[in-house]
């Protein structure tokens, strides 16, 4: 496969998410990326993240569906079994509007015609015509303003009491506002839509707490029997048990944390991420940078190496744990783009 500048886990570079992000991307947009895909629909050839919010939560929901779909040893195709199977990924997940089993047979079918790209399963949302008002500019930010600082949080108000503040927002804009800025108010179950649009996890740790979302998201699995390389990978965090010295000064730098994907079929690592800084979502980008691009820059660097590294390559399945920073939307987001299945195992 091709790949990008191999990633030098160094203190001397600091990126942004952003960065981190686009240079994974980099990997899709190469000639050799996707090969023996058929290109995508023009809804589809648009970077994921410049998808709407919305389309994106409903992006990640449908594959969910299609990753679990997928992940059966015996699939179920009947319409009786197929249904049992939605409930259950229903519940697993927190989606209060499960799809019928012809749609998830769509999602799959469509998913399967591609070549696995997951971009198919985003939305067309901007295609559609008007079905009524919608929130958009300055009242979409009020919105998402209310429902940050009224619905998420640990008071736990009601949808109807969160539109309620989100009206007193509205008249207090309206009332400073010339007449060609005035926001129209929204009807309830636009906003009601739209504050359950909202990703379910997020929702329960904002509403109930970290250890109330750990349960909750928490599921026991029997680890599959992989089939080939980079069916399955793992991907976890440990400290060092020891204390880093600067040998100059004699200060103690700290206590290193390592990030690891190890490849299940072969037990090798694939990549690694090496820092002071616990457990983060940037650790684990950097190390799943680390894993996919070549490794041939290490002889280069260290003559001394006798063996190669030839592990690379984007992984089908990623498996993590119910660490806060596996929940992250950039992390979701950059395995999707990269069309990494992604699965949580009980700590």
């Amino acid at each position: 496969m091709a790949s990008s500048q191999p990633l030098q886990a160094t203190s001397s570079q600091y990126l942004d998410l952003e960065d981190l992000i686009m240079s994974l991307q980099i990997i899709l947009e190469s000639p050799e990326g996707l090969s023996g895909q058929e290109p995508l629909a023009s809804a589809q050839q648009r970077p994921f993240d410049s998808h709407s919010s919305l389309a994106q939560t409903a992006a990640l929901r449908r594959q969910a569906y299609t990753d679990a779909f997928n992940a059966q040893r015996s699939p179920c195709y009947t319409k009786h079994k197929l249904e049992a199977f939605i409930q259950d990924i229903a519940q697993r997940i927190g989606d209060r509007t499960p799809p019928s089993s012809s749609t998830l047979y769509r999602w799959h079918t469509r998913l399967q015609s591609s070549g696995g790209n997951p971009l198919v399963l985003v939305p067309n949302f901007d295609r559609r015509g008007g079905k009524g008002p919608r929130m958009e500019g300055e009242l979409l930010l009020l919105a998402e303003a209310a429902i940050q600082t009224t619905y998420l949080t640990l008071k736990r108000p009601s949808i109807r009491v969160t539109y309620e503040k989100l009206l007193i927002q509205i008249a207090a804009h309206n009332d400073q506002a010339p007449a060609d800025k005035q926001l129209k108010v929204p009807c309830y179950d636009t906003f009601r839509r739209l504050v359950r649009n909202q990703p379910q996890y997020e929702v329960d740790l904002a509403r109930y707490g970290r250890e109330y979302a750990r349960k909750k998201y928490r599921h026991s699995s029997i680890t599959p029997t992989t089939m080939y390389l980079l069916e399955r990978v793992e991907i976890d965090h440990t400290p060092f048990n020891i204390f880093v010295i600067d040998e100059e000064s004699m200060l103690v730098l700290g206590r290193p944390y390592i990030t690891v994907i190890i490849d299940c079929h072969t037990r090798m690592i694939l990549g690694f991420y090496l820092s002071f800084s616990p457990p983060s979502i940037e650790a684990v980008l950097r190390c799943l940078q680390h894993a996919i691009g070549s490794k041939d820059y290490v002889k280069e660097r260290y003559p001394d190496i006798q063996h190669d590294w030839p592990c690379h390559g984007i992984p089908t399945t990623a498996v993590v744990d119910n660490g806060l920073e596996f929940h992250s939307q950039d992390l979701l987001r950059a395995t999707f783009e990269l069309g990494i299945n992604y699965q949580f195992c009980p700590p």
